[in-house]
């Protein structure tokens, strides 16, 4: 320990933040220091002081307390106080006491921490070097963005996200059957377009009624933080912030077009605002015609026109007809498609290249006609080998996707359906007929026009649970099917919350119970506690909102309390348990009451629509068509059971004609270019295996340990991490009172309280950011004990990290994600010798940090310049490393624009701007080669022993 003399200054070893300490006086054991950047004086045992003297070097950059820049030329020693002689920006040389030295200054550099005796453990280091390899390892997967979402790994979702998501602004229409997750696609689209740097700020627009189920899911499964938008929040941020246009005020922003349709002001001002990525969700409601264009489309058309990307989700094309169908297709691309007759002909010309590729898939025999087309579209492909079936697997996949790139709206439109995709279950409805209670009776006859919902007739909330038939039938129910978890759902809050206390009270049965009056942790919680084949309890009763963006497959049977008068509401309710990966048959359970209301909509839903064993893409129009006829003859007594037979006989089989209209309409090109399966099972199994190979655990085990964070086996794969007592700084994204967290997809999809962590997740990606943005790991002194070494060698680590300098002209097209940083690690002995390919991993032991400020005091002349060898060696071979690290990348874009350009011969979808946006990312990456960076980013001295 150096002698303590007032003016000094001193760092602590243990708040580095603190910056620069000043010695304001010195007792016979004491001595206080003052903190300049925190305004705290500090008293400390002068022999035990956590101090190090800061004494800067010649060619050390400086800042004085007139924040000028500074570099040392010379330092020397009067009355035990330093004194700089400096040059400065204007290369004029100066004399600067040490007392005048910024007191912010803040040692975050290597060779600075080093020289000055800052020096973490060794473990710091290894995990700063490890970030590095992971961070380079995942960039180099090809998948980035695709892993993190709490979703299911299916393989026509994949596909749909990785084909989009690769774009330059993507500008496609999603418009798969309902149940094959059109909204997931979106967010993976988004999710991996945010990864990537690419879309910063997105605008959602939904439905009104969807505005909560797209909120939970962006932040359930992607972890997404949209802000809601309506009337009443931009008048606050207007009123409270300096935003004159509340729609700067925020970078990801969900709201409905209610809020543009009733005020016209803020459609201005979403208009006037810059947006990366424009969502549309229930785009087919927007209505155009070559007679008639509606105020909503109207609006939707101005705002794509400014937005560089696109993501339109509808209903099935057919489903609304072709005229709808091109109406949002043209928001798309209006130059492409601006005339509908000549896009209907077009279409037509569509069934010649579906007959063209399943032969071809098939190996049929294919007609002149069909040859003699494929000849006219196609100058290199062997007509020979195709008319005799004799292509390879490999040379019909080649010929196959290229017809698909080639012709057909694949590129702007995407729809799967069950048919093609398959995996679904199989659904099983069970009707319970009941009888009428005489309370219920007296209700309706006294004029009760509730007749779906007769509980909601009694002025006693709870009365109704002491004499409904259904009550006891579901205690029936869940006695039958003890060990099976049962999920419930009626379309008011109030009903779900009556019956379960009904079951408690009554019968002393617990359950859960959802409803949109709990805020989001609270279902969390109620979610968890029914996913929990342990300790969980059997049944979760929800209400309608129940249906919405929640995954209950683990689930096989659905009791439907009441139904829900519109066909697709009681599709949404079925989807909770009707998702591809459900494992077992569906068991939907309908108690109904005979002779009423619910007994007749309980008939048209099974033999009009068949909604209860199948999926009816067509049962909305149904229902728009008569709804009004049902509601008659539901709620009129005077519509006799021969009459209601002959009405859902008409809905039947116009039911009937509509689905084989839609059948024979349907796209088959379109179906094969939506998922091309042989790409989708590659994705598919390249996030199986990269997640099997992860080792994200273990990494996020070192990370929590290093900055004191607890992390203990819960259950179900899963754990609980909490801040511990001596916890460094705070980690971001973690809970005062702790949280659970899984590896396992499986488990999240199971548990939606728990957190999914990932490479993407944002605690993984901030913990990565925190480290290493700060100097922790930087320096470390270890030993290590080898007989290849003679003892008392000084070996030398470096981490260097390698980068490009891109050109200010082309920052914009190259984003972070793409420019992943190349670590290089290198050994040198003592006398300048590299020795980093034969360094083997040995096992470091920790050296006490007296020792190891002895140990660079008495080497620091041999550490600077082994340090300026490795620099040197580095510099040198920086380019070669760099184009070989970056080849790849230069690859993909280099064949990705010949592919375009050709494709664009052919199919006019293909923009311009895309093909110019990937060679101006090639000019990017090329220039920058040629400007290679390299910094210092930790050093370890390794003695041995």
């Amino acid at each position: 320990m150096s002698e303590f003399v007032i003016d000094q200054r001193w760092i602590n070893d243990a708040e580095l933040m603190m910056g620069l300490g000043t010695v304001l006086s010195v007792e016979h054991r004491t001595v206080s220091i003052l903190f300049h950047a925190t305004g705290e004086t500090r008293t400390y045992a002068k022999e035990s002081a956590p101090l190090t003297r800061i004494r800067f070097n010649t060619g050390d950059e400086i800042t004085d307390i007139h924040k000028r820049k500074l570099q040392v030329e010379d330092v020397f020693e009067e009355d035990s106080l330093l004194i700089y002689q400096v040059k400065t920006e204007n290369g004029e040389l100066e004399l600067l006491e040490e007392r005048d030295l910024d007191t912010s200054i803040q040692l975050n550099k290597p060779l600075e921490r080093l020289i000055s005796g800052q020096v973490d453990k060794n473990k710091w280091f290894d995990l700063r070097y490890q970030t590095w390899l992971n961070l380079q390892k995942n960039y180099s997967s090809g998948i980035s963005g695709l892993t993190g979402a709490r979703t299911s790994l299916i393989p026509h979702q994949l596909y749909i996200a990785n084909e989009i998501a690769s774009r330059y602004a993507p500008r496609v229409l999603l418009a798969d059957e309902v149940g094959l997750g059109k909204t997931i696609e979106a967010c993976l689209i988004l999710h991996q377009q945010m990864n990537r740097g690419r879309a910063n700020r997105v605008l959602i627009i939904v439905p009104d009624a969807l505005i909560h189920q797209w909120l939970v899911e962006l932040l359930r499964r992607f972890n997404l933080y949209f802000s809601i938008f309506d009337e009443e929040r931009c008048l606050a941020i207007t009123e409270s912030t300096d935003f004159e246009n509340p729609f700067h005020a925020e970078q990801q922003i969900l709201c409905s077009l209610d809020l543009f349709t009733n005020n016209p002001d803020r459609f201005e001002q979403v208009l006037n605002s810059d947006w990366d990525l424009l969502i549309i969700d229930e785009a087919h409601h927007l209505a155009w015609s070559n007679e008639h264009v509606s105020e909503e489309y109207k609006l939707v058309e101005k705002l794509a026109a400014i937005t560089k990307g696109l993501l339109l989700l509808t209903a099935t094309p057919e489903q609304f007809g072709k005229e709808s169908h091109f109406a949002r297709l043209r928001l798309l691309d209006p130059d492409r498609f601006n005339d509908y007759e000549s896009f209907v002909q077009q279409e037509n010309q569509y069934q010649i290249i579906a007959d063209l590729i399943e032969g071809i898939s098939n190996n049929d025999q294919l007609s002149d006609s069909l040859l003699n087309h494929l000849m006219s579209l196609e100058s290199n492909v062997d007509i020979e080998l195709v008319k005799n079936g004799q292509l390879t697997e490999q040379n019909k996949s080649d010929v196959i996707h290229h017809l698909l790139d080639c012709h057909g709206t694949g590129r702007v439109l995407f729809r799967n359906t069950r048919a093609a995709i398959q995996g679904f279950p199989e659904r099983q409805v069970i009707s319970y007929p009941l009888t009428l209670p005489e309370q219920y009776k007296t209700a309706i006859a006294s004029g009760s026009t509730d007749l779906l919902h007769p509980e909601r007739t009694k002025n006693d909330s709870s009365e109704w649970t002491l004499f409904d038939p259904r009550v006891n039938w579901l205690v029936e129910l869940l006695n039958k099917h003890k060990t099976e978890k049962i999920l419930l759902i009626t379309h008011y809050a109030d009903t779900a919350i009556e019956l379960s206390n009904a079951l408690k009270t009554q019968f002393a049965i617990a359950s859960s119970v959802f409803h949109e009056n709990l805020s989001i942790v609270d279902r969390d919680k109620r979610a968890a506690d029914f996913a929990d084949n342990e300790t969980g309890v059997q049944i979760l009763m929800c209400s309608e909102i129940g249906s919405e963006g929640r995954n209950f497959q683990f689930s096989h049977h659905l009791v439907l309390f009441d139904l829900p008068l519109n066909p697709d509401l009681l599709e949404q309710r079925i989807g909770r348990l009707d998702r591809i990966g459900q494992t077992q048959t569906i068991n939907i359970h309908v108690p109904y009451f005979e002779h009423s209301a619910q007994q007749r909509l309980y008939n048209w839903y099974d033999n009009a629509l068949n909604a209860f064993n199948s999926t009816c893409p067509a049962g909305a129009e149904i229902f728009s068509k008569y709804k009004e006829q049902l509601i008659e003859s539901l709620s009129s007594s005077q519509t006799s059971d021969d009459e209601y037979d002959d009405f859902v006989n008409l809905c039947k089989q116009d039911y009937i004609d509509l689905n084989q209209v839609m059948h024979e309409g349907r796209d088959r090109l379109l179906e094969y270019s939506s998922c091309r399966k042989d790409i989708a099972n590659k994705i598919q199994s390249k996030i199986e295996n990269f997640e099997q190979n992860s080792q994200l655990k273990l990494y996020m085990n070192d990370l929590f340990d290093c900055y004191g964070v607890n992390i203990e086996e819960h259950k179900s794969g899963s754990y609980i991490i909490s801040p511990a007592e001596h916890m460094v700084g705070q980690f971001p994204g973690l809970h005062d009172d702790g949280m659970t967290v899984t590896f396992d997809r499986n488990v999240a999809l199971s548990h939606d309280d728990m957190h999914f962590l990932s490479w993407d997740h944002p605690m993984v990606l901030n913990g990565i950011d925190m480290l290493l943005g700060n100097e922790m790991g930087n320096t470390s002194v270890c030993s290590i004990k080898s007989n290849d070494f003679q003892p008392g060698q000084l070996l030398i680590q470096t981490v260097h990290v390698l980068n490009i300098e891109i050109p200010h002209e082309h920052q914009q097209e190259i984003t972070s994600e793409q420019l992943q940083a190349l670590p290089v690690l290198s050994t040198y002995t003592e006398s300048c010798e590299d020795i980093s390919p034969e360094f083997k991993t040995y096992k470091f032991k920790s050296v006490a940090k007296a020792i190891a400020k002895q140990i660079v005091q008495l080497k620091e002349s041999d550490i600077k310049n082994i340090l300026s060898r490795i620099s040197d060696d580095i510099s040198t071979h920086a380019s070669e490393y760099l184009q070989s690290h970056y080849s790849t990348n230069l690859l993909i874009l280099e064949n990705e624009i010949d592919r375009l350009t050709a494709l664009k011969a052919v199919n006019p979808q293909v923009r311009d701007e895309e093909i110019e946006f990937f060679k101006s990312q090639l000019n990017g990456f090329r220039a920058a080669l040629d400007n290679p960076v390299n910094r210092l980013d930790s050093i370890r001295l390794i003695i041995t022993t």
